[in-house]
């Protein structure tokens, strides 16, 4: 939020009841504010933006990647900022401003990616253009022709990811965000969530649930060509490869994590979702 006093978060208002009913909320969030409640946000036609709206957009160009593993992180854009925005205005402005930054357990989440663009551009050793070139995917089992699904549109974390008759909701839609290397997070767009393997488990049969974003080896995925425009779906922590329950053909069937085994209830074709 860029605007005179955005820290004020406990004032009454409109902009800040909003903040406040967010903040309130059992859902996961985050709130970066250009300012302590007791500054005002500085504007320059040098910056052609307010101080705040500068120091977040160098940030997500990279400026804020201090991993340098070309992914802007949450953390990472506060970390640039509250030191940017107060030296930015204090040489042009001679004033103060210093940003504020409030959560709940919504974790260190990746939010832009700048390896894709000029130099640092990621080779995922696949051909994986064509599935990065829309914003969210339906993914589809192939011997279902169902979607995966977070069952009812739960936005709790734990639910499981099953199949379900493809209606095209954003509980069946999906993100992929670049990890590192060939590995990606699967972030789930109905809440916010990411796919992760259940209790962190080794084991053949451990459930893929939807769970706050960690950044950990169990919320890791890579894409293998399976042939025919589908994939194989492997976990980097065991190793093992995503799969619905049983070679099961009912509606929520279970994802799970088993062996390879080439067969059409561990093949995913991934499907843009329309904007």
């Amino acid at each position: 939020m860029d605007a005179c006093h955005s820290g004020a978060r406990s004032n009454s208002g409109t902009v800040n009841d909003a903040i406040r009913n967010l903040m309130e909320s059992k859902a996961g969030y985050a709130v970066l504010t250009s300012s302590k409640k007791e500054e005002r946000s500085y504007e320059d036609e040098a910056w052609q933006n307010g101080a705040f709206t500068k120091a977040v957009l160098e940030g997500l160009e990279g400026a804020a990647d201090a991993s340098k593993d070309g992914i802007v992180s949450l953390n990472e854009v506060y970390d640039y900022i509250k030191s940017r925005i107060p030296e930015m205005v204090s040489r042009v402005k001679g004033e103060i401003q210093t940003p504020d930054f409030a959560k709940n357990d919504l974790g260190n989440i990746p939010i832009f990616v700048t390896s894709f663009f000029g130099k640092n551009k990621v080779d995922c050793k696949l051909n994986l253009k064509k599935i990065l070139s829309g914003e969210y995917y339906f993914i589809q089992v192939k011997h279902t022709n169902m979607f995966l699904d977070i069952p009812g549109a739960s936005k709790e974390r734990g639910e499981i990811l099953q199949q379900y008759t493809p209606y095209q909701q954003e509980n069946q839609q999906f993100t992929l965000v670049p990890a590192e290397e060939e590995f990606f997070f699967f972030q789930v767009k109905a809440s916010g969530l990411y796919a992760d393997v259940e209790g962190n488990s080794m084991e053949e049969g451990a459930l893929i649930h939807q769970w706050n974003y960690h950044g950990t080896d169990n919320q890791k995925f890579r894409l293998m060509e399976a042939g025919e425009g589908y994939f194989f779906i492997q976990s980097k922590h065991s190793g093992r490869f995503l799969e619905i329950e049983k070679g099961s053909e009912e509606k929520g069937a279970r994802l799970l994590q088993g062996t390879l085994k080439k067969v059409p209830n561990q093949m995913f074709k991934f499907i843009p979702a329309e904007k």
